[in-house]
């Protein structure tokens, strides 16, 4: 499946590479296990290589993919769910699929909310942790620095912000003037 040295996504932590290949026991199991180096973060975690597939895990997008996220980012957030639990629940599945597009629709929708309405406690957690992956892949993919990526992630949802209220002002002058 994946290769020492190879970079990988994890749906939960983000990007990483992936140091060594390990047999480990425990509670008298032995598996496999990927030992990964968390980029942009000093952690190391362990993925059963029997279940990476299945946990999400995947290798990094491609450049290509890349301008589709900042795509996604630019684009105007759709209406979501006014209940936070239901909202939370859809966002959380969203998270669980490891598809990066995914991610960035998460990002977007609850940057766009936090902005208008506020979030709750737990969907401010989440959209820092969402901001997180997305920026490590990010980051990864055009080999830049983290923080200087989590920026221009920041610019485009300012961006298109900037954009809605244009628009809305836009459309309020025309109402005025029919």
């Amino acid at each position: 499946m994946f290769l020492v040295g190879e970079k990988i996504v994890h749906p939960l932590y983000g990007a990483g590479v992936i140091s060594s290949i390990e047999i480990r026991e425990f509670v008298g199991t032995t598996n496999e296990y990927y030992i990964v180096e968390l980029l942009f973060r000093n952690e190391v975690i362990m993925v059963p290589r029997s279940q990476a597939v299945s946990l999400g895990v995947r290798k990094t997008i491609c450049l290509e993919k890349a301008k589709e996220v900042r795509h996604v980012l630019s684009k105007p957030c759709k209406e979501t769910n006014p209940n936070w639990n239901k909202r939370y629940k859809e966002n959380m599945d969203r998270l669980r699929t490891g598809d990066v597009i995914e991610v960035a629709y998460v990002v977007r929708d609850l940057s766009d909310r936090e902005k208008s309405k506020g979030l709750s406690a737990r969907e401010r957690k989440m959209l820092t942790s969402a901001i997180k992956i997305l920026v490590s892949e990010l980051a990864c993919v055009h080999e830049s620095d983290f923080n200087e990526t989590k920026s221009q992630v920041k610019e485009l949802l300012l961006e298109n912000v900037i954009d809605i209220k244009s628009a809305l002002e836009n459309s309020k002058v025309n109402e005025i003037r029919a």
